[in-house]
């Protein structure tokens, strides 16, 4: 894998120069932030786990760059996927802890909903994200407050990780055609 790393690493910078890999530079704080905790077995604490996602989200901006991309749009749509992952993270922790616990601790999950609601009207507003990335926003803030709010349902492990892969994918795509636009 190493290799295979570094010989993908060096023909991306032969084709598309230096210029974006500072955008992989979050991703890599959050995936040694991830691998510190996991050489502990730590690996599924919240901050691991947010660390983990946070480092996947920023990759997309390293993508744009290399597309050509403006830094303002590549930034946009950096925050646009920390707004799609992070939320999800702890809303599913705080969803299974409860049914494995009887412990709800919703406000990380709720507060990161609204800042990632919020930061999505701003970037359509000012013309950096698609209009359909608030509308994307809205349904995994109505996802969080399903799973959260009362009355909660009590759903499995399993249920839960099929509705995230479903609404993954489908925020994902929707707003990359979106984008595309």
């Amino acid at each position: 894998c190493g290799f295979g790393s570094v010989a993908a690493l060096s023909g991306t910078v032969a084709i598309g120069g230096t210029g974006w890999i500072v955008w992989l530079v979050p991703a890599a704080i959050g995936g040694a932030v991830f691998i510190g905790f996991d050489l502990q077995n730590a690996g599924r604490e919240a901050a691991a786990e947010v660390a983990g996602a946070a480092a996947f989200a920023s990759v997309p901006a390293a993508l744009a760059t290399l597309a050509g991309w403006p830094t303002s749009v590549a930034v946009a749509l950096a925050v646009v996927m920390l707004g799609r992952s992070v939320p999800a993270v702890l809303g599913v922790r705080a969803a299974l802890r409860h049914v494995k616990t009887g412990e709800l601790h919703r406000a990380p999950a709720m507060i990161a909903t609204g800042v990632a609601l919020v930061a999505g009207i701003w970037l359509a507003v000012a013309g950096l994200a698609p209009r359909l990335a608030v509308v994307a926003f809205a349904v995994l803030a109505l996802r969080t407050l399903a799973l959260l709010v009362y009355p909660r349902p009590l759903l499995r492990a399993r249920t839960i990780g099929m509705i995230e892969t479903v609404l993954g994918v489908a925020f994902v795509v929707v707003v990359a055609l979106a984008w595309r636009q």
